[in-house]
């Protein structure tokens, strides 16, 4: 894994140089793609009947995570071969393949004799960020195959191709062991955070205070001197609670900012990643446009609960 002396320029808008010694050409050339088929929603389970069914929702870090079962197969996945989302959010996540059946939001990319299946992994986990932004279409976001096929793959000779494999397995599992170590502690100081606050928005700064019930059975017992007031009635009346766009279309790029809860779940996101829908499709929903030191709070999906300040 030293450096190498001899390169040359790299076809690919991703990659400025590679070793003299290594190929290059389209992921088509050098991989087989099987698009995914959903079976009818009817043959779905978790009791682990049928065959596995591998959807986007079921990606993890490396390797898909088996929730999901079908009585109905249609098309088949290989452990051989490279999982990659072609739809939704999580487009261009890839994981390693196992044998089961793949949903129409999944591609499996099959290496021919000259790549290594994780040699191939790597390479497009690394690019994660250019696979997503290859989406389009929709708020949903697709991967065009055509344009996914195109991407330029540099290819060692296959003996390399291992050297780098058994490297990148070594030091990625141990920084991998870090961060899961690293990712407890941060569970932790959240749980410690989350107390504070909690103890100190509904018991006060003071230990000595007396208490009463609140009446609200996730509060507890408030300061005696505290009352309890519905929501509805803390905030401008002249702007009411309310929720967003249901259903956004297509994005716009000279449309209007629509915050997802994406947007602020892990910190609020640089204004180019926003998505953007028709002022057509917006002006219904004006009662929902947002100011500074508003509230948002996700009311849909994985996120649900989360909440942030608009800056």
């Amino acid at each position: 894994m030293e450096g190498y002396s001899q390169t040359k320029l790299s076809k690919s808008n991703w990659i400025d140089n590679i070793p003299n010694s290594w190929k290059e050409g389209n992921l088509n050339y050098f991989s087989e793609f099987v698009m995914g088929q959903a079976p009818h929603s009817d043959t779905y389970n978790k009791d682990k009947i049928g065959e596995v069914f591998i959807k986007t929702g079921d990606f993890g870090e490396i390797s898909p995570t088996v929730k999901w079962y079908t009585t109905n197969p249609l098309v088949y996945g290989r452990e051989s071969d490279v999982f990659i989302c072609v739809v939704g959010a999580t487009a261009g996540k890839v994981n390693k393949g196992i044998n089961g059946t793949i949903s129409r939001s999944v591609a499996a990319l099959r290496p021919k004799k000259n790549v290594l299946r994780d040699f191939l992994f790597y390479f497009l986990q690394y690019n994660y960020v250019e696979l997503n932004n290859m989406s389009e279409g929709s708020a949903q976001g697709i991967i065009n195959i055509n344009i996914l096929s195109s991407i330029i793959l540099p290819v060692p000779p296959l003996k390399e191709q291992e050297q780098i494999v058994a490297f990148l397995d070594d030091k990625t599992a141990k920084i991998d062991d870090l961060l899961a170590k690293t990712k407890k502690k941060i569970e932790l100081l959240k749980e410690k955070r989350t107390a504070l606050i909690y103890h100190c928005v509904t018991k006060g700064l003071n230990p000595s205070m007396e208490m009463k019930d609140s009446g609200v059975k996730w509060i507890g017992e408030i300061p005696k001197d505290w009352t309890t007031v519905k929501l509805k009635y803390t905030i401008n009346p002249t702007r009411k609670i309310t929720y967003g766009i249901v259903q956004p279309g297509v994005f716009d790029s000279n449309g209007r900012y629509m915050i997802r809860g994406q947007d602020y779940s892990f910190g609020w996101v640089d204004e180019s990643n926003v998505f953007r829908v028709s002022e057509k499709i917006e002006l219904p929903y004006k009662r929902s446009r947002i100011k500074t030191n508003d509230i948002v709070f996700t009311i849909v999906g994985a996120g649900i609960g989360n909440v942030g300040l608009v800056p």
